[in-house]
This record gives C-alpha cells, sequence and structure tokens, in this order.
C-alpha cells in the first residue's frame, strides 16, 4: 500500500525519527515526580506532539491509570463552548467515577466553570495589564461570590475522592491524564481549558501532559484581554499553569533516516551519500516537518508513478534511474517551496542556461539584474 496518512505514530517500536531517548526520559520523569504536575509538549503544528504522547502512554500503560482526551472534536460544529464540562465529564466517566459524583458534575458544572474561569481570571490580572476589571465584576455578579465557591470546593472534593478510589482499586500510584490538539481550538478556548485545568484539575497524584502550541497561547490571552498581552506577559500566564515545558526540536530528529525509510517503502535504494542529498534537498525547501514531508513523499510517489509510466526512467541515455528520480524529486521541492520560481523556470525552459542558475544563487543579482524582472513581481527579493 503506497502512501503516507496523517496518522501519528502509536507505538515506540515504529518510530524512525529517533525520539526513543526523549520518550524514555519524559516517561521517568512523569512517574517519578512530585503531582500534581503539568507538562506542556510544545511545537509547530505537524511537528509530532500527538505521535511523543501516544508513545509515552504506551511505554507507562502498565504502570499509570492513563487518560486521553482529544479537543479536535470539541472545535468543530460550535461545540467548544462544551469544552471545559467535556473534559471534566470525560475525566471523571474514565476514572469510573460513582454516578453520583457525575450527576454531581453536570448540575453544578456551568455556574462552576463561571466562577473558575474568573478565579484564573484574577491569578493573571498583574499579567493581563489590569485589563479584565470589568470583566471581573461582571463575571463575580453573573455567578454570585458565594454560591460558586461552595460548589468549587465541592466539585474538587469529588475529584479528589475519585482519583483516590479509582488508584486504591488499580494499585497505581498516578493518574496520567493526556490532553491532545489544543493547538487545533480557538486560541481562546485553548486558554479557558487551561484555566479550567488549573483551577478544577490541580489535585494530588494526577499528571497531565499537554500537547500545544505556546504561540496559541499567546493569540488567545490577546483575544480575550487586549493586545497589551505581549510575549512576556503570555509567558508569566504560561509559567503559572506550566510546571515542566518540553519544546520538541525538529533539528534533532533523525531525519535522514526518516527519508530513507520513506524511499525505501518506494523501492528506492540509496547510499548514505545519496541521502544526505535528498536530506539537503529537503532542509533548505520544505523544511523537516514530518507532516510536510508526507505530504512532499505523497506527491512524489504520484510523480514518480507518472513518470514511471512515460518511459522517463529508461537509462538509454546513460542517466541512471535514481539519478533521475532524484532530479525530479528536488523539483517538486523547488514547485512546493518556489513556486513563482519553478514557474518562471517552466515558462522559459528553453531559455535557462548556466547564467541563469548562478544568477538565482546570487541575492544581488537577482535583486537588480532584469533577467530576473518577472520573478521579482511575484516574490519579494
Amino acid at each position: 500500500m503506497q502512501g503516507y496518512t496523517d496518522t501519528p505514530i502509536e507505538r515506540l517500536e515504529n518510530d524512525v525519527m529517533d525520539v526513543k531517548v526523549y520518550v524514555e526520559s519524559l516517561s521517568e520523569f512523569i512517574l517519578g515526580c512530585s503531582t500534581p504536575m503539568t507538562i506542556a509538549i510544545q511545537g509547530d503544528w505537524g511537528s509530532g506532539k500527538t505521535s511523543m504522547m501516544n508513545m509515552i502512554k504506551q511505554a507507562l500503560a502498565d504502570k499509570i491509570v492513563p487518560v486521553w482526551f482529544n479537543t479536535w472534536q470539541y472545535s468543530q460544529f460550535e461545540m467548544a463552548s462544551y469544552l471545559s464540562i467535556s473534559l471534566l465529564s470525560n475525566f471523571l466517566e474514565k476514572i469510573g467515577a460513582e454516578e453520583e459524583s457525575q450527576n454531581f458534575l453536570r448540575s453544578i458544572a456551568k455556574g462552576a466553570i463561571g466562577f473558575a474561569k474568573t478565579a484564573a481570571v484574577v491569578g493573571i490580572e498583574t499579567v493581563a495589564g489590569g485589563t479584565i476589571a470589568g470583566n471581573l465584576k461582571e463575571k463575580l455578579a453573573e455567578f454570585g461570590t458565594q454560591d460558586s465557591a461552595k460548589a468549587l470546593e465541592e466539585l474538587r472534593d469529588k475529584i479528589r475522592e475519585a482519583v483516590s478510589a479509582k488508584l486504591k482499586s488499580s494499585g497505581k500510584n498516578r493518574i496520567v491524564v493526556f490532553v491532545d490538539d489544543l493547538d487545533r481550538l480557538a486560541p481562546e478556548k485553548a486558554v479557558e481549558l487551561l484555566e479550567v485545568l488549573k483551577v478544577f484539575m490541580d489535585v494530588p497524584n494526577c499528571v497531565f501532559v499537554l500537547a500545544v502550541d505556546y504561540a496559541v497561547v499567546t493569540q488567545g490571552l490577546e483575544k480575550k484581554f487586549g493586545v497589551s498581552v505581549g510575549h512576556s506577559k503570555g509567558k508569566s500566564f504560561f509559567d503559572k499553569i506550566i510546571q515542566l515545558p518540553f519544546a520538541i526540536s525538529i533539528a534533532q530528529y533523525n531525519i535522514s533516516a526518516y527519508i530513507q525509510n520513506l524511499l525505501s517503502n518506494m523501492s528506492i535504494v540509496c547510499s548514505e551519500e545519496e541521502i544526505s542529498t535528498y536530506r539537503e534537498i529537503v532542509n533548505f525547501s520544505i523544511g523537516c516537518n514530518p507532516r510536510s514531508m508526507k505530504r512532499l513523499f505523497n506527491s512524489f510517489i504520484l510523480l514518480n508513478t507518472v513518470a514511471s509510466k512515460k518511459g522517463m526512467f529508461n537509462e538509454a541515455d546513460d542517466i541512471k534511474a535514481k539519478d533521475k528520480q532524484r532530479i525530479l524529486f528536488a523539483s517538486l521541492c523547488l514547485q512546493m517551496a518556489f513556486q513563482e520560481i519553478y514557474e518562471f523556470m517552466i515558462k522559459n525552459k528553453n531559455e535557462l542556461d548556466a547564467d541563469f542558475f548562478d544568477g538565482i544563487k546570487d541575492f544581488e543579482k537577482l535583486k537588480t539584474d532584469s533577467a530576473f524582472e518577472e520573478i521579482r513581481k511575484n516574490i519579494p527579493v
């Protein structure tokens, strides 16, 4: 079966990026850390956050009580308003809380969450530059301070009781809650969920592992509290909720091994030097984000099939088939990363010479030479 889906890696044995050392280290930390603890696995869209959480969950499966919550489904069909209640309901249900506790949650959640958001706002008022005083007054009036505070404490007690009962019955010493796809939510909803996690679920014997893009948190704060929330203030809010930030570094991935695996699935066998060339082409075009690379290789599989059917890999001209495939791959990378230059080259393919290729490598010449005027119209140089 050809082609690569966007399905995250489920098990450590399927890892081709050499992230085992990070998975094992995070797993050891989760098992031995003080609780409650909140860990953020940070990275850009498509960088492999879900895969890493999957592998951590698998590594810890027989040592913890895992709870997985995917926020993606609640970002659709205007369901985001129920996100916080759904998280709490899902948590209590998956740890086998008594029906009484679940019913209690349903009966008070709306008012208590309103109070929780108010409490969280109080905690970050100085961070937000004092812009939410009016909002705070409005929330307190809406929910009633005393009743909401009591409901909040009662709900916390119910959560603690449910956690304690589950750990006792399972023989485990901690519950690990994995919250995925926070960066797919509207930024302000992602911030709201972080607030609710902090106020409601900051209970002993629980570790929370969140997949989140830090930039989303900053955007969410700006939408909720105004553009005065800058980088430093956003970081202060983040630091109040997250005790361990772990940033995924794509630069540390074994991209060469990943490329070799993708090529071997296409029956393209390459030497280390040839793999290095592929690696450089990717690095200088689309970059090494795993999701982007899957899209690239899906396109390469299709074009490779088309070229094969056209007889383009015939070696009668003394050029090896795999050299032609590498040229095809480079052309595809050029098209995906620098479309304007690619289209110019296709349009003027009969006029391209060594001077042209020397010229596009010379930034000053690219900015001033009349031969490249058409390119400059479409891209700023």
